[in-house]
């Protein structure tokens, strides 16, 4: 019979995944618009998943802000682009006062089924083939 020690200190280091759905680490270009105006600014998404996003942001987002947006991507070497409406859900530390990011947390509210499809195909291809980051324009 095999015995299995655990050292204390080490289960402290254990982190219980509690998404849903599994990040991804991409680097892809995302427009972001107010609801009602047509102010609009640029960011980066740095994680994504088939429910939300992390975005560096040089507009400091506010959390509960409801906004469109328009993520870019490339699959099939064909430049993507998909709507989706997004809440802010947690605000971040300011990254880099010279850069002036701002980090954000944002989950989907309203997603097309074709854009929700392209973005899970776009997440199985990068899980497969993680070399493939590429934004789109």
């Amino acid at each position: 019979m095999t015995e299995i020690w655990l050292d204390k200190r080490n289960l402290m280091s254990f982190k219980v995944e509690r998404r849903r759905y599994p990040r991804f680490h991409v680097d892809l270009p995302i427009r972001i618009y107010g609801i009602d105006s047509f102010t609009r600014h640029y960011g980066r998404v740095i994680n994504a998943s088939e429910a939300g996003l992390l975005v560096y942001s040089p507009e400091k987002m506010e959390v509960g802000q409801r906004l469109k947006s328009r993520l870019s991507f490339m699959l099939d070497s064909a430049s993507n682009g998909i709507e989706i409406l997004i809440e802010v859900v947690w605000m971040g530390l300011h990254l880099n006062e010279a850069w002036g990011d701002y980090e954000s947390g944002v989950k989907f509210l309203d997603i097309s089924p074709e854009d929700k499809t392209m973005l899970t195909n776009f997440l199985i291809t990068i899980a497969q083939e993680p070399s493939r980051l590429l934004g789109g324009c």
